[in-house]
């Protein structure tokens, strides 16, 4: 079942990051995060108390779970804000390859504390590192024009983010999801980005104008609400996986939602791939395979 939930949450994610464009674009990645924040917890609270999930996991004996969410998700929610604001000054098929080298970080620690992996599966997590290295753009010449800084300051806005996510996405998987379920760590982590964009409002802003007209406003206000849900399912399915103990196979399934957000960009947005990437995206399904063994 890991192989399962981590696939749900790369479909997930993949779909929702190329949705989030949009909206990032038109509203600034700031108001793009406050909008999924709110509308998560919209939909996530009510969840919690009728479902008795919430009641279910507080107490004396989950204070160290909470404890751990907390910090976790704090660690995900500064991933999150340079992550947006990466998607919202940078192309997609740059940004989104190299934010999902975090499962790079996911793994090692999980080997490190003590993670068995065969020979096939430690195979498939190296290509799939590989592959996400090879999906990356060479580094243009050293004059670059006003739009190669944007992208590769979102590169490495994106990088800074994989770093967060790979601390985050591991005490989750070790420390948060065995204690208290799949959802409570997605609710708290509404709860810390909310926290992390306040503490960041002065350099989260908008690099472009907002729209002026409402019936724009109102499509990308749709698009918006559909990538919030679609990342929501994923991330509960990745807590899911997690609790399965296979900690480090969800992870990097998980972390292939960038092949699928690289295509659906060079499908509806034009954002070419070199052939260099389309390697990279052939041996990130390689090691697909081979994890999946």
């Amino acid at each position: 079942m890991s192989i399962v939930w981590g696939g749900v949450a790369a479909l997930g994610w993949g779909v929702a990051f190329f949705l989030t464009r949009t909206p990032t674009r038109q509203f600034g990645s700031r108001r793009v995060l406050y909008a999924d924040t709110w509308i998560g917890l919209a939909w996530l609270t009510p969840f919690l108390l009728l479902s008795g999930e919430l009641a279910a996991h507080t107490g004396g004996d989950y204070w160290q779970g909470w404890l751990w969410a907390v910090i976790a998700t704090s660690c995900n929610a500064a991933a999150n804000v340079l992550f947006f604001r990466a998607i919202e000054i940078g192309d997609l098929s740059v940004v989104t390859p190299i934010s999902s080298s975090y499962a790079a970080f996911v793994v090692l620690f999980a080997f490190l504390s003590g993670d068995f992996l065969t020979l096939p599966q430690f195979t498939g997590i190296g290509c799939a590192l590989i592959g996400i290295v090879l999906a990356v753009p060479r580094t243009p010449g050293q004059r670059l024009s006003l739009r190669d800084r944007s992208v590769w300051w979102g590169a490495f806005l994106a990088l800074l983010a994989s770093i967060g996510y790979g601390v985050g996405y591991w005490m989750l998987g070790v420390w948060v999801a065995p204690t208290v379920g799949s959802v409570i760590p997605v609710w708290v982590g509404r709860w810390t980005t909310i926290a992390a964009l306040l503490f960041t409002v002065r350099i989260m802003r908008p690099a472009t104008s907002p729209p002026t007209s409402d019936r724009v406003r109102w499509n990308v206000w749709l698009i918006l609400a559909a990538s919030t849900l679609l990342g929501n399912i994923a991330f509960i399915a990745s807590n899911t996986g997690y609790r399965t103990g296979d900690v480090a196979i969800v992870t990097v399934l998980a972390s292939l939602y960038s092949p699928i957000t690289v295509l659906l960009a060079w499908l509806f947005l034009g954002e070419r791939l070199s052939r260099r990437q389309q390697i990279g995206l052939l041996i990130i399904f390689a090691g697909v395979v081979l994890v999946s063994v």
